[in-house]
């Protein structure tokens, strides 16, 4: 039998017995897969988002985010040249990071 008549079959059997009401997640659209490239690179990434886990340069670009955001109440000129430095040093690490990837 074709692997995939059987897993249609058994999901059939498992609606009709009420096995898979009240399930997390019911009448939301299963979501999109975005992510592309190497099926093991992608796995891994999968499993780390249901971990709750975020890639470094995930974590970098939110910290990029919170010090521009933090920026804006900057007004002391050298205090906002300091910060616009330490924003350049993220961003470069940022750049070298996806740069290693590829």
């Amino acid at each position: 039998m074709d692997f995939s008549r059987l897993a249609e079959r058994r999901i059939e059997e498992a609606v009709e017995a009420g096995e898979l009401d009240d399930l997390a997640g019911a009448g939301r659209p299963l979501p999109r897969e975005t992510l592309h490239g190497d099926p093991l690179e992608v796995a891994g990434y999968r499993l780390m988002a249901r971990a709750g886990a975020l890639p470094p340069e995930m974590l970098l670009k939110k910290e990029i985010a919170k010090e521009r955001e933090s920026l804006k109440r900057v007004t002391e000129p050298a205090l906002r040249e300091a910060k616009l430095r330490q924003i350049s040093m993220l961003e470069m690490r940022l750049a070298m990071m996806l740069e290693q990837r590829r």
